[in-house]
């Protein structure tokens, strides 16, 4: 996910895809803000239901709130809520200038909000800061995208019913969040559990080493096309992506993982800047080597512009939900992938 220059607290960039949107916040942070944690009971809150349409929909209550819609993203470094919500919740905001690099034709205010807030999930309450953008231009995207206006562009087919209606979006539970919990994502029951940092992770599965930064939190892989070598990438873990690999295009060109014949076809990116001025290409690669799992067939973008520096693209949830259960344990440096596989669909989940 590249993050946005020109503010301190700098959500980034958001891409739509053929069924939803890629989400990339990046926010730089000052100083080391405290969190704190409650479980209702003992150290863990199992089995929280959420939606899975390429994207991960959780409800949260922010302050009380009735149940929000929040978009799990380890890609975002900081947790965002809607700028017209925080106003509406009684939260007190103070600009921190313009985004100036996200996706999109517009450029959107970031803020800081200067209140703690109070989330509630099932089992648990979680106390943090979070910043603040206009998340209208992205909830737009998730529209278009419905409409098969943006991502993979197409013409609704009225035999199969009326066009799906796309989740209000309020939030996005970023980074921040997985930093404090060994998190199981279930994707075949489409459970969510979360543990605290002293609990061992038992999820039957391979463990694969992870480099967890500050902002982002990296995996290595071996990629392979048209029965060449494998090249090594370093991919930034990021379930908010709609699509299983996003490539910085001058990368992949160098390495040869584009050939013309193998091109299928434009990719309109939208985010929180709304729709981009100038398509991505699309493509299939032959292979994504992980640990010691080989999955074959996976769609890639070729993203037109620069990536975050030492990140290649993404790795993106289309492609982590193949393992039908993956473990994010932050606290010790490792991601654990569950014992199914499938090939990921090249146009997401």
């Amino acid at each position: 996910m590249k993050p946005l220059k020109g503010v301190p607290i700098s959500p980034s960039r958001a891409f739509a895809t053929g069924a939803g949107c890629l989400i990339v916040l990046a926010i730089s942070v000052v100083a080391c803000i405290a969190q704190e944690v409650k479980f209702e009971r003992g150290s863990s809150t199992l089995d929280i239901p959420f939606e899975l349409k390429n994207h991960i929909f959780l409800k949260v209550s922010v302050n009380g709130s009735e149940p929000l819609t929040f978009i799990l993203d380890t890609g975002a470094s900081r947790t965002i809520l809607d700028v017209r919500l925080a106003r509406s919740l009684g939260l007190e905001v103070e600009p921190e200038g313009k985004v100036t690099d996200a996706t999109g034709a517009n450029q959107p205010d970031a803020f800081r909000i200067k209140d703690k807030l109070t989330l509630k999930l099932p089992g648990l309450v979680l106390y943090l800061q979070a910043a603040a953008i206009s998340l209208a231009d992205l909830q737009r995207c998730f529209d278009l995208a419905a409409q098969g206006k943006v991502g993979f562009i197409r013409k609704h087919d009225p035999k199969k019913g009326p066009i799906a209606v796309p989740p209000k979006i309020d939030g996005i539970l970023g980074k921040d969040v997985f930093d404090k919990f060994v998190i199981e994502i279930d994707y075949r029951q489409r459970r969510l559990s979360l543990y605290d940092t002293e609990t061992e992770a038992t999820t039957a599965g391979e463990i694969i080493p992870i480099e967890v930064g500050n902002s982002f939190t990296f995996v290595r892989v071996q990629l392979k096309n048209n029965k060449m070598r494998s090249i090594a990438a370093r991919l930034i873990l990021d379930t908010g992506a709609g699509m299983p690999l996003w490539l910085e295009r001058p990368f992949a060109a160098k390495n040869h993982l584009i050939t013309r014949k193998r091109e299928m076809s434009s990719f309109v990116d939208c985010g929180t800047g709304g729709v981009a001025r100038k398509p991505s290409r699309v493509a299939r690669i032959d292979s994504i080597r992980i640990g010691a799992r080989n999955i074959a067939g996976s769609g890639v973008i070729f993203y037109e512009e620069p990536l975050i520096d030492g990140a290649d693209g993404f790795l993106g949830n289309p492609f982590l939900s193949v393992f039908g259960r993956v473990t994010f344990d932050y606290p010790r440096s490792r991601l654990i992938l569950g014992t199914g596989t499938r090939t990921p669909n090249p146009r997401g989940n």
